[in-house]
């Protein structure tokens, strides 16, 4: 009986694993939305797995297809703005729709892009392994250049939005050199917000687009940081880029999920990283890492847990917003795009 059900149970399995791989095998992906639509858009992106392949122009030939799911604000007259949200580790979550939803709410359209499923990937530490900044960061400009073509948006007001690893693609993507290196001409992200990035990565030499970023940061943060954050916004500072910078007192990582409102609680899987504040890796301009506090360079980027080793607090990493952070971030946010793209 054990062993029928088990055989059972396997089928089961490979079924659901047959569909979630074919269930996008007929969909064709598109090059450009000159005819319009919503919903789920599929579409090429480069397979770029380093930085270097973006950086020095020695980028793969290999495509794959990945998609997003456009939603169109219910008023609005003329073209309209997008926000393409880069989601965390975990993949699509809820929170995605909620930042999807600020938007709208102030006549923006949002595309949430889809990292993980299109890749046959869950999450967590799969994902962490499997796709690296740079495929975000490929992702991410290709949905612009795909978007900047859609009849109802303006291309010229196209931001990029991202939380925790979704946050730090959103601030990879506001270099000029990595902008030049997927667009031709002047198509450019207008604006760059994170909430809670993963700021120990960062570029050595800051030459950004000039595009305004909003940080949303989290005070107690301690699997992000915030104080690795703050150093970063006015190292980009004082290059020439508008930054502006919001802590939210009392908050933990992943302020923005609807389940954790008005509570916070510790994350089995995630460590605490807050006594590991001078390990930064910093991506220098021909894709290779620099590593100040070992004062050496290395050609690939090593795993973020071998270098906090001797410094992380395993399981201990904390999430949540006990003061209700995630509703005074979305009016934030809200707020930061009103007034850049001069919305009433």
């Amino acid at each position: 009986m054990w062993n029928r059900r088990f055989f059972l149970i396997m089928i089961g399995f490979a079924l659901l694993v047959f569909f979630a791989i074919t269930a996008y095998a007929d969909k064709e992906p598109v090059t450009d939305l000159a005819k319009g639509g919503k919903g789920k858009i599929f579409f090429y992106s480069p397979n770029t797995f380093t930085f270097k392949d973006i950086l020095i122009g020695a980028g793969s030939k290999d495509q794959v297809t990945i998609f997003g799911d456009l939603k169109m604000p219910k008023k609005s007259s003329g073209k309209v703005p997008v926000a393409i949200i880069s989601h965390g580790l975990s993949g699509v979550r809820e929170d995605d729709s909620v930042v999807a939803r600020a938007v709208n709410d102030i006549g923006m359209a949002a595309f949430i892009i889809d990292h993980n499923k299109p890749r046959n990937i869950s999450g967590g530490e799969e994902a962490n392994r499997k796709i690296s900044d740079a495929m975000r960061v490929a992702d991410v400009y290709a949905a612009l250049k795909v978007l900047s073509t859609h009849p109802e948006i303006d291309s010229h007001r196209i931001a990029v939005i991202g939380r925790s690893r979704g946050g730090s693609t959103a601030l990879f993507a506001a270099s000029e050199k990595i902008r030049q290196s997927f667009c031709k001409g002047d198509l450019r992200f207008a604006a760059h917000v994170a909430f809670y990035p993963v700021c120990h990565v960062q570029f050595r030499n800051i030459k950004f687009t000039g595009a305004p970023i909003l940080m949303l940061l989290a005070e107690k943060d301690n699997i992000t940081p915030a104080a690795m954050c703050m150093d970063y916004a006015k190292r980009i500072e004082s290059s020439g880029t508008n930054v502006k910078i919001v802590v939210y007192k009392g908050a933990h990582h992943a302020f923005t999920s609807p389940r954790l409102s008005g509570q916070a609680r510790s994350h089995p899987h995630l460590a605490d990283y807050s006594n590991c504040l001078d390990r930064y890796v910093q991506l220098q301009d021909d894709g290779t890492w620099f590593f100040p506090y070992m004062q050496k360079t290395f050609d690939e980027y090593t795993d973020w847990d071998e270098l906090t080793a001797d410094c992380q607090l395993k399981g201990k990493g904390k999430i949540g917003d006990p003061r209700r952070a995630r509703k005074k971030s979305l009016k934030e946010l809200q707020t930061f795009f009103k007034q850049i793209f001069d919305l009433t």
